[in-house]
């Protein structure tokens, strides 16, 4: 029972006074703690303060420093003063009463505040981070009373702090209740309940606050509880030992009144503040501050890459790249300093580690490494998987990835990216080896879980706030795995698709130090124990999440790495240099080896550079591998021996690079303040010695016993090269050495640094002889000439000055363009016109750091900022020159110099603190083919060479190949024709049909209405149907509205013949139809789109927007109707699992692949999302598991799926250019290759990554190119991994793995198609006859495996000067299917010797398809199409009866009454008649006239067989007489308004009856061309046909909104009418149908507009034909006998 709701009876609050003061929003709002006093806040930063004792008084506070929202306002307890803070967290304070603002110094001096509601008060600097002016607490409430500030954050946290708290990064508890961000936190007056409110959640959260006294109170309960009230209260349990530990051991409880549960954990990740009381220690201070943020990436330089052409002034060409090369044959260092756990021995045992963007396998014994040179910046962090198979390696980067590669083959496994932002810190392999972590180093310390085969995020989880130093997943369970870093660690679980953690509690074993740093892990011999190494030097023992166990000062400061000794104790490593084997239980120090120059092995390759030196890196197998902050991998025999494999710098920069003149040496300096000296013979460091300061620049003398060295405080040394003593010390400036050179005699030295100058000291006397004074910025290169009495300089300011040397006078007479013809002693500049082409678009001239060019003066190398190296053809005039570049490096390439012969140049890096070494290919062998160049190659070219192998072996192996060069290789000359259709089609321009209307706005014309128009009933000739039922005819008749004189007038007109036709007609109204056959292929401009199944007895192959599954014996088809656009991409898998699977991709904005069964129709799997206009290659994997596609968009995309579930696993650009045909390799699932314009790329499967080969072209014996890059369209594939390519040219390329072995010529035209099959290979093209030639063509051909005894397939095609096959396809039994570009599908047995060619499809080749006209007594129509042919096909066959072109494109076409001749309507104007014989099966032609100059859209014969007419597409109508097989005009129709589409005559031949583009239907009498207006005339009219679109009878077929979808033909019968339109679709109504709206059946088939619909004679098939996509389909009418057709009235 409901009971009355009655209003409140208590009176509502009303307010006591109104201050309408203020125009903005107002943002707070204090009273004073006497209420003296009301402070108003607004967001437009005024304050203004109220006297409420005086009636509200207004005292001006006048303040134009702060214009932000005033957010916090804050009153001391003696209400003289007023503290209020802007939105950017800027303090004021004001005086009261004065209002006046308080100056700096008196604010330090105002203490007694009533509230901390402001984020600056001096007592709550706690919730500011510690070393950084930042916090994401936007709201607190500090509360002196309680001793606890409560604060709400950007996340939703609730947090609480100690008050006061005066250190930064203090510690706080943290609980979860809200979503997001936190808008006020507040306590009651009794401090008994906390109030929050969220912004965006809109909720109001109260929580109970329990003082210090509850929560020991608490404690104790749970101390003596059986059932602990932390599980009762949902508290994390880790509360124990929290408040007993000390930490915050006065902290309190905070649980929300209406729901427990939400406390998240005891200590803040943030805090890492001081109260611990343990010592900082500076290594690990300085890595958790260490920021990875580039200002520049690798991806930088190919957005600057695409600006090239854009930026290229108008006709200027780029200038070539050299022929000679570079491969990397050595690095120098090891990153340490910021690294750790980065070490690690092979099964073989080799060493796997990484310095700069490499990931380096080193043979100590033999000294020789391998690289893994896919990384494009720093690498971070490396792991080996279980079984010592796989290495995964994470980067820095915007989008960082994380590589997973193999050590022997140094091939990529799997890329994994697109998860974490700004580097990755840490990875490792579970225990299976199936899945990988990392740790990422974003705000969060984002930690991922991939399957990594796969390339899956599996899950993903916030790590922490603060850095993770290590992660690893526990050896004895494949879902549990730890990370430890800043004073924390914690235990993951994965779950599903997620992962649960539990922080480890430190307790009372942790001792009075509390949380310290823990640096690294390792397990134990059981899952639950794991072992850490913490920062403060002592040894972590943990037992499921909770520490039981530390070993005090195991090590003297912290301890960086540890690991297990399989079964027999542990071994660590930390920053006191020793390396301590431990027993098993951590109670004894087995052995202490101390990494110190005297325990170095005299077969040492180097020596420690520092001593003690802090390990960062231990792993163990027969020995114990060290990697140290210094640099150096260390390796230590049992007997304490120490070995030094390889070494580099220290952390720093390093900008210092100098070769020896005469010898393979060369000298390195750095930030870490070492000057180095290596030997390039002997691969390892020689001699070192450390300085005082920061190093930045040396240079060898000329006789290369001194070298000079430039610190960066501004002063220089001369050291002895023998020991690296000193010789001399110059201090004559303040700022950077950035340059010193030694002139060409050694007498003179030249110093440039950052003050401007450059100084010139005589050597012999050490004095300065002259300053360099015109330079406006500072000095960053110098060169002298060849004589030693000329200086030129670079300057930050972009000058290029020259000075005359000693004295250092200022020459200003030098042109630039007598500067190349100079003999320069060495050229290391980056300024001029001939280092112009070095320059990227858009950089500027601190982006090229160094160049150096070869004693030849020949090539120039350079080192850029996006950590490249790159050679150039000497002099780089012009922009933008082409160049061959190298990547290892990670960041900015600081230096680059050749050895004194050129066999090497020497890289440094500035920041990955790597020296390289690359050898230089003097003659080199290889180019790089681009993937878009400029140029062509000629057929004249390639006909020359032999006619079988174009080229011979190459000579050498691939070698000095560059990572992604810009070179000239290309073709020459035009595009063959078809080839430039292919790459110029644009899917996106289709021709949505705007039947020729006029060239006014025809979608502001109504579309056909009755409203206020006397109503027309047209009256047409009945279906030829035998109907017994008279009554049942009369019916019909008036249901249809039309007249009842149609009765005589059907039995006149009805011949004998006739009526003994109609036996064979439907009973009844058609009510549906059925998709019976299709006449058409997509081949115009597709490829390879056509197969076999596993039957061999059925094709499936596509036409319009259906694929259709044709059986060869039976001539039958099936359908898949699916796709909604254009299919132009089909691809067959054969497999045991996947048998007869197909795949089909379309056109459309965002295109769809479907994938489908064959034998059943059943869609499997449908994708989207990757690709934009359209789909046109697709390939299945061998497994069937994946499938590859390509789209049609710009820039080109390559995408591979795992179709069955819908995945995306990769998806790349794959080219600027478009891209053909892409093919997975026969026996994989992860290789594939694809071609394109000017492109052929090699690509794996690395997880959810592409990795791409570019093709390598060879040079022969001779020194000669073997062929130009040409555009290639088409794949096939041989054994002993070898590639074939069809090119544009006729030429065969043929490729082992990416390089390329020879060219064979295959055809003389482009190679559209390539088959592998049965140890054969089948080629497809373009095969034209010159004119006048009698030459066979030869357009496919089958091959052996090294194409050679090439045997062409015999077609029987109709005489012909071009044949151009676009796909062709072999079967097991030798049968060849062949896909035409005239839409033609030929099949050929060629296992049967002389077997003919037969055809089993017939189409109509590319461009529109309009006329249509059914035989008017046989089951036979005919069509005509812009391919200019006329074709007659045949019901009975499902063929064609006659083809033959008519030389013309055609727009309409008509057979007269007897079906023995037919008109036809051509685009240019042209009428023709063409006599048929059924018999002969031959179209002759009969006569022609042409009276218009524009298209003939419709033509139609007279009923009496005696007139034509035809209507032009320039608003005319012409009358023919045709009785004597003549065309004489006898007369016109020119003032129509608009262009007529449709014309049907009457059944007396007297009257016309058109319908118009501007939505009119016209009547005119025939041959005078007057127009009727009267309707009692028109009434009386009986119309032998009924194609308009238009009229009362046909409103119903409109759409609501006929600006969108326009109807293009219609054909009524008795009391149906079918439509096509411009969707694709063909519609059936009841006829009439008159009201809008009315009920249809739709039927999908066509891609796009219907052009034409047509019953046949007989009634039983509807024919419609495709515009655009140039298909005809055949149509099976079912008809109801017993319709019921009254009406619904």
């Amino acid at each position: 029972m409901l009971k009355e709701l009655k209003p409140h009876d208590t009176e509502r609050v009303q307010p006591i006074h109104t201050i309408n003061d203020h125009a903005y929003r107002i943002q707070s709002l204090a009273f004073s703690p006497n209420d003296k006093y009301l402070a108003v806040g607004c967001n437009d930063g005024s304050l203004d303060i109220y006297d409420v004792k005086n009636q509200y008084k207004h005292l001006h506070v006048k303040n134009t420093n702060n214009t932000l929202s005033v957010t916090n306002i804050d009153w001391t307890n003696d209400e003289k003063y007023l503290q209020y803070t802007g939105e950017n967290k800027q303090v004021f304070i004001v005086k009261i009463p004065s209002c006046e603002i308080v100056s700096d110094n008196e604010k330090d001096n105002i203490r007694n505040w009533s509230t901390f509601t402001s984020l600056k008060h001096k007592e709550v600097r706690g919730i500011w981070n510690k070393f950084a002016e930042k916090t994401d607490i936007v709201t607190i409430d500090g509360n002196e009373q309680t001793g606890v500030i409560a604060a709400g954050d950007e996340q939703g946290l609730i947090k609480l702090f100690r008050f006061p708290s005066e250190k930064r990064g203090a510690h706080f508890k943290k609980y979860v209740g809200h979503s997001s961000r936190i808008a006020n936190v507040c306590f009651l007056h009794d401090k008994s309940r906390l109030i929050t409110i969220g912004s965006d959640d809109r909720t109001i959260l109260q929580w109970s606050f329990q003082s210090e006294s509850d929560s020991i109170g608490l404690i104790d309960a749970r101390r003596t509880s059986a059932a602990p009230i932390s599980s009762r209260l949902g508290i994390d349990e880790t509360m124990n030992t929290d408040l007993v530990d000390g930490t915050i051991e006065d902290a309190q409880l905070l649980e929300t009144a209406q729901h427990v549960g939400t406390y998240l954990d005891s200590d803040s990740e943030d805090s890492d503040s001081d109260l611990s009381g343990a010592e900082i220690d500076s290594d690990i201070e300085k890595e958790k501050q260490i920021s990875y943020d580039r200002a520049l990436y690798r991806e930088d330089y190919q957005k600057l890459k695409k600006t090239m052409k854009e930026k290229l002034p108008p006709g200027e060409k780029r200038k070539k790249q050299p022929d000679e090369g570079l491969t990397l044959d050595y690095a120098f260092g090891y990153r340490g300093y910021d690294c750790r756990d980065n070490v690690f021995c092979l099964k073989t045992g080799e060493i796997v580690y990484h310095v700069a963007a490499l990931g380096i396998v080193l043979n100590t014994e033999q000294n020789l490494q391998r690289f893994y040179n896919f990384h494009t910046d720093d690498i971070l962090c490396l792991a080996v998987s279980p079984d010592m198979s796989l290495v995964a390696t994470g980067q820095i980067g915007r989008d960082p990835p994380v590589h997973v590669w193999d050590p022997i083959k140094m091939q990529t496994s799997s890329i994994l990216k697109g998860e974490h932002y700004r580097g990755i810190s840490a990875v490792g392999f579970s225990k299976n080896g199936k899945w990988l972590a990392s740790v990422g180093l974003d705000d969060y310390r984002t930690i991922v879980i991939w399957d990594w085969k796969k390339g899956e995020k599996l899950a993903s989880q916030r790590g922490h706030n603060d850095k993770i130093f290590c992660l690893r997943w526990n050896p004895h369970d494949d879902d549990r795995f730890v990370t430890v870093g800043v004073k924390h660690i914690k235990f993951w679980t994965k779950a599903g698709g997620g992962m649960t953690s539990k922080q480890g509690v430190f307790g009372k074993a942790a001792g009075k130090q509390g949380k310290q740093n823990q640096m690294c892990v390792v397990f134990g011999k059981t899952a639950d124990i794991c072992i850490t190494g913490g920062g403060d030097g002592c040894i972590y023992i943990w037992a499921g999440t909770t520490l039981t166990k530390k070993v005090d000062d195991a090590h003297q400061g912290p301890l960086f790495a540890i690991t297990v000794v399989q079964d027999k104790g542990y071994v660590t490593g930390g920053k006191d240099s020793k390396v301590i084997l431990w027993d098993p239980e951590f109670n004894k120090r087995i052995k202490i080896y101390e990494l110190t120059n005297k325990n170095l092995a005299p077969d040492s390759r180097g020596i420690l550079t520092e001593e003690p030196t802090a390990v960062r890196a231990v792993t163990l197998t027969r020995r114990i591998i060290v990697g140290t902050r210094g640099g150096e991998i260390c390796e230590i025999e049992k007997d304490g021996r120490i070995r030094i494999p390889i070494q580099g710098h220290a952390e720093g920069e390093m900008w210092g690079l100098s070769t020896h003149p005469k010898k393979y040496e060369i000298c390195t300096v750095s930030d870490d303040k070492t000057v180095r000296i290596w030997s390039l013979q002997d691969r390892r460091m020689i001699r070192f010695k450390a300085f005082q300061d920061l190093l930045r620049t040396c240079e060898y003398s000329q006789s290369g016993t001194t070298i000079a060295v430039g610190t960066k405080n501004g002063h220089f040394m001369i050291l002895n090269e023998a020991d690296l003593n000193i010789i001399l010390t110059v201090q004559h400036r303040n700022q950077e050495v950035s340059d010193i050179k030694f002139s060409p005699d050694d007498r003179h030295l030249a110093v440039g640094t950052h003050d401007n100058f450059i100084d010139i000291y005589n050597v012999e006397t050490q004095k300065r002889v002259g300053i360099c004074k015109a330079n406006s910025s500072y000095i960053t290169h110098i060169d002298w000439e060849s004589k030693g009495k000329l200086i030129m300089t670079n300057s930050g300011a972009k000058e290029q000055l020259f000075y005359e040397a000693p004295r250092g006078t200022r020459i200003t007479s030098i042109k630039t363009t007598d500067i190349e013809k100079m003999d320069w002693f060495t050229w290391t500049g980056v300024l001029g016109l001939v280092c112009e082409g070095i320059w990227p678009p858009a950089t500027d001239v601190t982006d090229v750091n160094s160049t150096d060019l070869t004693k030849d003066k020949k090539i120039l190398a350079t080192g850029d900022d996006f950590g490249l190296v790159k050679l150039f053809d000497f002099p780089v005039k012009g922009k933008f020159a082409k160049f061959k570049r190298y990547t290892g490096h990670s960041a900015h390439v600081t230096r680059v110099r050749w050895t004194y012969d050129n066999s090497y140049l020497i890289s440094i890096g500035g920041r990955d603190v790597a020296a390289l070494v690359w050898k230089h290919e003097h003659n080199t062998v290889v180019d790089i083919v681009p993937s878009s160049s400029q140029g062509k190659t000629t057929v004249r070219n390639v006909r020359a060479a032999p006619t079988t192998v174009a080229t011979a072996m190459p000579i050498r192996a691939e070698r000095g190949e560059s990572d992604d060069s810009d070179n000239t290789d290309s073709e020459e000359e035009g595009y063959d024709s078809d080839v430039q259709h292919d790459r110029s089609m644009d899917y996106n321009a289709r021709i949505l049909i705007n039947p020729v209307r006029s060239t006014q706005d025809q979608q502001k014309k109504p579309r056909p209405s009755t409203t206020g128009q006397k109503p027309i009933r047209s009256k047409v000739k009945p279906s030829q149907r035998k109907i017994n039922d008279e009554v049942a005819l009369v019916k019909a008749a008036l249901k249809s509205s039309i007249g009842l004189g149609f009765l005589s007038a059907a039995h006149e007109n009805s011949s004998p013949d006739e009526v003994l036709d109609l036996e064979n007609k439907p009973r009844g109204r058609i009510v549906d139809l059925e998709l019976e056959h299709i006449h058409g292929y997509r081949g115009f401009d597709c490829r390879d789109n056509l197969f076999y199944l596993a039957d061999n007895e059925s094709i499936v192959y596509p036409a319009a927007g259906t694929c259709v599954v044709h059986h060869v014996r039976n001539c039958t088809q099936k359908f898949y109707k699916k796709h909604t656009d254009d299919i132009i991409s089909m691809a067959v898998h054969n497999g045991e699992k996947h048998g007869n699977i197909v795949a089909s991709g379309q056109i459309g904005e965002n295109p769809t692949i479907h994938i489908w069964n064959a034998q059943t129709r059943e869609t499997l799997s449908v994708l989207s999302g990757k690709h934009k206009r359209g789909v046109c290659s697709l390939s299945f994997s061998t497994s069937g598991k994946l499938l590859l596609s390509v789209g049609v968009d710009a820039p080109y995309t390559i995408a591979v799926w795992r179709w069955e579930e819908g995945i995306n696993i990769a998806c790349t650009i794959g080219s600027e250019e478009r891209i053909f045909r892409a093919l997975f390799r026969p026996n994989s699932d992860t290789h594939f290759v694809t071609v394109g314009v000017k492109h052929l790329k090699f690509w794996s499967v690395a997880g959810n990554t592409l990795v791409e080969k570019k093709a390598l072209i060879t040079k022969t014996e001779d020194g000669k190119r073997s062929t130009k890059m040409q555009t290639m369209l088409s794949i096939a594939f041989g054994s002993e991994n070898r590639t074939y390519t069809g090119s544009m040219t006729g030429l065969v390329f043929i490729w082992r793995v990416n390089t390329l072995e020879r060219t064979v010529i295959a055809h003389t035209g482009p190679i559209f198609s390539m088959f592998s099959s049965d140890n054969c290979i089948v080629t497809g093209a373009k095969d034209k006859r010159s004119l006048g030639s009698t030459r066979a063509l030869n357009p496919v051909k089958v091959w052996d495996y090294n194409m050679e005894n090439g045997r062409s397939i015999k077609l029987d095609l109709p005489p012909t000067d071009t044949i151009c096959a676009r796909s062709v396809c072999r079967n097991s039994q030798g049968k060849i299917l062949i896909g035409l570009k005239t839409s033609d599908i030929i099949q050929v047995d060629d296992k049967s010797s002389g077997s003919r060619s037969v055809f089993l499809v017939f189409g109509h080749g590319e461009g529109q398809l309009w006329a249509l006209s059914p035989h008017p007594t046989e089951p036979m129509f005919a069509t005509g199409g812009y391919d200019r042919n006329l074709v007659i096909w045949d019901m009975s066959t499902k063929g064609l009866v006659v083809k033959h072109d008519m030389g013309k494109e055609i727009r309409s076409v008509s057979f007269d009454v007897e079906g023995t001749l037919l008109a036809i309507g051509f685009k240019d104007g042209q009428i023709g008649l063409v006599g048929f014989s059924k018999e002969k099966k031959e179209l002759i032609d009969v006569d022609k006239s042409r009276e218009r100059n524009a298209a003939i859209t419709c033509i139609r014969f007279s009923p009496n067989k005696k007139l034509l007419v035809a209507s032009s597409d320039n608003f005319s109508i012409d009358f023919f007489d045709i009785q004597q097989n003549k065309l004489t005009r006898i007369g016109y129709v020119t003032h129509i308004d608009d262009v007529i589409l449709h014309i049907d005559w009457s059944m007396n031949s007297q009257y016309i009856r058109t319908s118009t583009a501007g939505y009119q239907a016209l009547i005119f009498r025939a041959p005078i061309g007057e127009e009727v207006k009267n309707h009692e005339e028109i009434e009386k009219i009986v119309w032998d046909s009924w194609t308009s679109t238009f009229g009362d009878d046909v409103n119903g077929i409109w759409p609501k909104d006929a600006k969108k979808d326009h109807i293009n033909c219609a054909h009524a019968v008795s009391s149906t009418i079918v439509t096509g339109d411009d969707n694709g679709a063909v519609n059936l109504f009841k006829f009439p149908c008159p009201e809008p709206g009315a009920e249809r059946k739709t039927f999908y088939g066509h891609s796009d507009n219907v052009t034409n619909v047509r019953f046949l004679s007989n009634e039983r098939y509807l024919v419609s034909l495709g515009g655009d996509d140039c298909c005809i389909f055949v149509w099976k009418c079912i008809a109801k006998a017993n319709s019921d057709d009254h009406d619904d009235d």
